[in-house]
């Protein structure tokens, strides 16, 4: 349809409310899964999509969205403040991504590997430039603080802020 971007939900390739089978392994592995399905199915071509999916990195779970576009990862956005009280718990799961303005390497699963090549891909905090602006990227809970990481992204040249987000309640 001529998009150049699509944004989905928070934690939409398990699901947001999974609970505590977030503490299971398998529910990171039928995640990537998903996001290799998706990267197989040609989908991302000519497109960037966001992602949102949990992600194992370094002993953590964190939430995250996955950048995804011509059929390669472009890098992970790891959150950073994440929801606790009033009927949401995702301390009880989640890290807090803490390096602001940093990025680290994520090493793809192996089934990722095999089909876009790939070894590693960036993680953590950082902005999309594309030909005629600059996004930033948000997720949920973040846009709610009252040090929301998308004054430093403006600040830094987003035009645009983009903040997947999901509620149960």
């Amino acid at each position: 349809m001529g998009c150049v971007l699509r944004v989905g939900n928070e934690l939409e390739t398990s699901g947001y409310m999974c609970g505590d089978h977030f503490n299971e392994y398998d529910t990171v592995i039928h995640s990537w899964q998903v996001i290799g399905d998706i990267i197989k199915s040609g989908c991302t071509q000519d497109i960037v999509c966001l992602i949102g999916s949990s992600v194992s990195h370094h002993g953590n779970l964190y939430n995250c969205s996955i950048l995804l576009h011509n059929n390669k990862i472009l890098g992970i956005r790891a959150k950073m403040n994440i929801a606790d009280g009033d009927g949401y718990y995702e301390t009880r799961w989640f890290g807090m991504w803490k390096e602001r303005k940093q990025i680290g390497e994520f090493k793809l699963p192996k089934s990722i590997q095999d089909i876009t090549g790939q070894t590693e891909v960036p993680i953590g905090e950082f902005l999309l430039q594309f030909r005629d602006t600059i996004v930033g990227l948000e997720i949920c809970e973040e846009g709610w603080i009252s040090h929301n990481p998308m004054i430093d992204s403006s600040l830094d040249g987003a035009e645009i802020i983009i903040n997947p987000s999901c509620s149960y309640i």
